[in-house]
Parts: structure tokens; sequence; C-alpha cells
């Protein structure tokens, strides 16, 4: 799963992150009481319910398997949540999510015969969300290192439990209650985290996700881009407003994004197109205010999921960071420049080597996002504010060009 990879070669002054120290706080005495009564809580339910040598069924009546976490992790988990719908035809395959935006992107998909949100900041809902889950009966429950939603499932006393024993960084999952587990390397790509899941239940090789979008979604996608400011003839790139609050360590500078943005309407007459949520929307009008004369297209907080698959469909390209949006335009098959700062493209990027896909990143960053407590806590960015716009500017119009949309 390569791509044409970016970056500026000139070493400039060392991110901290490789002389940090980290603190392992799973180390402590308190993290070892909690992991021991954790331990102990599951053991004490499974009683009864942990065969001796598990085998996965071949016929269950339910499947009940977790998407990944958040927009992007959710389109990652799509090819594996497919296959599991393949291997077990007669089986009716519940789908649990733990964002609503998952479970729309889970819904569009048509892989899932019943979809479920767990929300941990609504505890009643989960209650009642947990009574129906258990009155499937599943016979199979399949989770992932991405999911974040093991200890609410504990309690559905499954038989027959698949699932990764640790992150992509090394870290084990500490609800974890696999009785067919998965072990996963550290530093391992996604999709081929997943694909070890797939492979134990019998399957095989994982592609790359593949979203086609539906003519309704794209009709859609168009009337908010016209109600937005769209003459419907002109070239449109989109651009990424934001980045959720938890994630906002990836989210380039806005105010290079911003001119590289002018220099593509100046120089190509491409008109920007924003895309996030209603939280983004600030952002974008200070941006407005910051570049007058850039006729800004602004659709933050305007799309639902389909929605916004129309208008990444509609534009020539994107401009993104490592998000949910960067895989929306990948899977799509759109031109896609994405912008990698403290994550690793190596575990994260899962579409193959195109000439539509450039990954921009500074080539001396040692990706420090697992390193526990570091994202939060750096203040310079160096890995991000060592990308400079020209660069950015450089790899979208050259993916342009070389596919032949502008000359």
């Amino acid at each position: 799963m390569k791509a044409n990879i970016g970056g500026n070669v000139n070493h400039i002054e060392e991110c901290v992150n490789i002389g940090f120290f980290e603190q392992n706080e799973a180390n402590s005495y308190k993290a070892l009481i909690k992991n021991l009564v954790r331990k102990l809580y599951v053991a004490v339910l499974m009683l009864g319910k942990n065969k001796r040598n598990p085998v996965v069924p071949s016929n269950p009546k339910s499947v009940i398997a977790c998407s990944g976490g958040n927009l992007g992790g959710t389109i990652l988990s799509l090819p594996l949540l497919a296959q599991i719908k393949f291997r077990f035809p007669k089986s009716k395959l519940v789908v649990v999510c733990n964002t609503s935006i998952g479970a729309e992107c889970v819904k569009y998909s048509g892989v899932a015969d019943s979809i479920y949100v767990i929300d941990a900041l609504n505890k009643d809902a989960i209650k009642s969300t947990l009574a129906t889950l258990k009155s499937y009966k599943a016979g199979l429950l399949i989770t992932n290192f991405d999911c974040h939603i093991e200890k609410y499932l504990v309690s559905l006393r499954i038989p027959i439990r698949v699932g990764h024993v640790a992150n992509l960084h090394g870290d084990d999952i500490v609800w974890n209650t696999s009785n067919i587990p998965i072990k996963v390397e550290k530093g391992m790509n996604w999709l081929k985290a997943h694909e070890k899941i797939a492979k134990a239940l019998g399957g095989g090789t994982l592609n790359s996700p593949l979203i086609k979008p539906t003519e309704d979604s794209v009709r859609s996608g168009n009337e908010i881009l016209k109600s937005s400011g769209w003459d419907g003839k002109s070239l449109c790139i989109a651009l990424q407003a934001g980045v959720w609050g938890g994630h906002s360590f990836k989210q380039w500078s806005t105010e290079k994004l911003g001119r590289v943005a002018q220099r593509l309407w100046t120089e190509y007459h491409i008109q920007p197109v924003f895309i996030g949520n209603e939280k983004d929307r600030a952002g974008v009008e200070d941006m407005k205010r910051a570049f007058p004369r850039l006729p800004i297209i602004d659709v933050t907080g305007k799309t639902n999921y389909s929605q916004m698959l129309g208008v990444v469909s509609s534009c020539a390209g994107t401009i993104t960071n490592d998000s949910g949006l960067m895989h929306v335009s990948a899977s799509l098959n759109k031109i896609t420049v994405a912008i990698y700062g403290m994550t690793d493209p190596k575990k994260t990027w899962c579409y193959a080597d195109k000439p539509i896909f450039k990954i921009v990143r500074r080539s001396d960053c040692n990706p420090c996002l697992g390193v526990k407590g570091f994202p939060e806590k750096c203040k310079h960015r160096k890995c991000l504010a060592g990308i400079e716009e020209n660069e950015v500017y450089e790899a979208i119009t050259s993916l342009l060009i070389t596919n032949k949309i502008i000359s």
C-alpha cells in the first residue's frame, strides 16, 4: 500500500519527541490495581462462556461486529465488515459503531443488517442499546483495536470472541476479552491489522476501501455547493476546514492553506470548498476575512455523510490532513494530497500507489503519535510547521496536471 511520498528533506531543529521520556502509567501501582480489577470482572462475567478450545462457528444466528472509530476508522473497517458478511451469509450481521457518522458510513455501504451506536457520553442510551444487542443472542463477537467500546460489550457474554489484543502502538487493549486473540505488530498497517481478523475467520486478503457515490449523493452534494456559491461549472478543490477536537495536533496551518487556495484561484481559477462540521465554521469566517478576494464556498455543517460524498465527488481533488476527509477522498478515487505530521502514513495510509495520490510530510519526521501523552503536550508542532505552502501547492497542481485536469 505505497503512495508517492513528498517531504522537505532539509533537516531543521530536532523534534523533542526523539528524546522524550515516556512516563508509562501502565507501570504504576494504581494502574496495575485497575487492570487486576478489570480482569477479575471479565473473568466473573465470562464464567461458563469460555470454551477450552474455541472455534469460529460456521453458521451463527447473529454476528456482532464493531466498526472502526470515528469516520476514518470506520471507512478502513468497511473491507473487513464486507468480508464478514460474505463469510457468514446466513447470519444476521449487527454492526456497532462508536459515532453517529460511523453509523451513517456503515449504513451507506450496505454491509450491515442492523446498526447501533454506543456513545460513551450517553449512559442511558448505552443501557438500552446493550439490552437490544443481547436480544440477538449472537454466537460471535468481532472487535478491533480501533472500536474503543469493548468494555460495554463484555456484558453480552458472547461465547466466541475474535479481536485484536493490542493497538498499532503496541499497547495492550485493557478491556480485551477475546478467546480467539489476534496479535498485531507495533507499527503495522491499519488494513493489514484488519486482514489478520479476516483470515482468522476464514477469509482472505482485504482490498483498499472503495466507495461509489449514488446519484442521489452527487445530486444533493451539487445542490449544497450551488446554494453555497458554486456556479456549477468552475473547478473546485475540497479543503479541510478543521479536524476533530481530540486530534487538533493533525491540523496544518490554516494560514498556509489559505495561501494555497488563493494561488489556485489566482493561477487556475479553482474555487476552494471548505468541508467540516459546524464547529469549523468560525475558522472559515476568519479565512474569508483574511482573503477577501477569494471566492470561498463554505459547506461546513451543511452536509451529512451521503452529501459530503457528493460534494467531494464533484471536486477536482482534495487537500487534507490525516483524517476522515482523507479517507473519504482516497476511497472515492479522487485526487488527494494528504498532509501528515505526528501520525505515520505507514500505518494509516491504506490505498494503492496511484498517480492521483500524494503524501506530503517532512522526511526527517519521527511520528510521535503513540508516545503516551506527547502529541497533546507538544506545542511547537515542527513536523507540520516545517511543511511550506509551496510544497502543498506543487503537490496538488502536479497531480491535477498529470491527470489532465489543468494544463
